[in-house]
């Protein structure tokens, strides 16, 4: 059985170790019979074997995400350029492939319904990239994310 990859691995710190954050399948059978697997993140006690900091399921993971950036600056961020390169290339999408003739119909998306999209349906690569072009670094503390600092204009 091979090694699985998980989307926001090597991107978060323990809060309180200081540790790397890893994730953890773990599948449970339901009463109908079928299977249902869930995805926990968790501190992986490299700096601190002792540490008891709490997981996090990815769905909540997820949903913290979404609100801390809704509480960025993101005009002032390089998420903000990673979302414009992205509505660019739909844009280019739009126009091509769907017909769209509007040039500012094909732009006018949400941006936090796109961050929303891109965090629970991305490919694995998208999600990295964006948590990525953060300029603060992630930590997982009492099963909530948070930054290290606020994001800075650039």
């Amino acid at each position: 059985m091979g090694v699985t990859e998980f989307a926001f691995t090597r991107l978060m710190t323990c809060g309180h170790c200081k540790s790397g954050v890893t994730a953890d399948e773990k599948r449970r059978q339901m009463k109908n019979g079928s299977m249902k697997s869930y995805v926990y993140y968790r501190c992986t006690h490299s700096r601190n074997i002792a540490c008891h900091a709490p997981g996090i399921r990815e769905e909540e993971l997820i949903k913290q995400l979404i609100d801390i950036l809704d509480g960025l600056s993101l005009n002032a961020s390089a998420v903000k350029r990673k979302i414009d390169d992205e509505f660019k290339r739909f844009s280019r999408f739009a126009l091509d492939v769907l017909g769209v003739t509007d040039q500012q119909k094909a732009q006018k998306i949400n941006q936090r319904k796109y961050v929303e999209y891109l965090l629970t349906n991305g490919t694995m690569t998208e999600k990295r990239e964006l948590l990525a072009s953060f300029t603060s670094k992630i930590l997982l503390k009492n099963g909530s994310i948070y930054l290290t600092q606020q994001e800075k204009s650039i």
